[in-house]
């Protein structure tokens, strides 16, 4: 095949690809079915239908009513640039919305409470600023966290309990600034412990 070479590195052609997802900026908006105001992940100069979490999952409309036949005259995008602004989404994304407990300000989460700020994970307690997560109980500031408690500026930890300022760490227990390390407990500024 005759291509040309790309002049973007593989890392800019993947931010070009996911540009158009948003999961972590939630704006204020209005529900374009209720009017009352919601948080959405699209703001408001966006020409999207949005529907907070009550109406778009009520069964007072019919998905069927926005179905439109293909037109070979317009080209495919055209098209389903069309269809995309005027189908209704909902303004986050949240699985079973009726999960969450005092957590409204997040964002693609479900069996959640007391909440703030957290994006794109599954059963969080107590929780606050943080990303991608499972099961976790009284963390703040971490990133990839599972089976964790206690946890503050934590990265890819895995079943760690009161655990600070460490990275990709798995069963560890009371300790600080630690390193790629397995099991270790009360230490101190390690690296690669086991």
């Amino acid at each position: 095949m005759e291509l040309p070479w790309p002049k973007l590195c593989p890392n800019c052609r993947q931010q070009r690809r996911l540009a158009f997802r948003n999961t972590r900026n939630l704006y204020q908006r209005s529900c374009m079915n209720c009017k009352q105001s919601m948080l959405s992940i699209y703001s408001a100069d966006k020409v999207m239908t949005t529907y907070c979490q009550t109406c778009y999952w009520n069964d007072q409309w019919d998905p069927l009513d926005f179905g439109v036949g293909y037109n070979f005259s317009k080209s495919f995008f055209e098209q389903f640039n069309t269809f995309l602004r005027t189908v209704p989404v909902p303004g986050q994304i949240i699985f079973y919305p009726s999960t969450l407990e005092n957590s409204q300000f997040n964002n693609e989460i479900t069996r959640s409470k007391h909440c703030y700020i957290v994006f794109d994970g599954e059963h969080a307690e107590y929780s606050l600023y943080g990303e991608t997560f499972f099961n976790i109980h009284h963390c703040l500031d971490f990133y990839r966290l599972t089976n964790c408690e206690l946890c503050y500026e934590c990265i890819g930890c895995n079943r760690c309990y009161n655990l600070k300022y460490s990275a990709w760490c798995s069963g560890c227990t009371d300790s600080w600034f630690l390193m790629d390390c397995q099991g270790s407990r009360n230490c101190f500024g390690s690296t690669n412990l086991v």
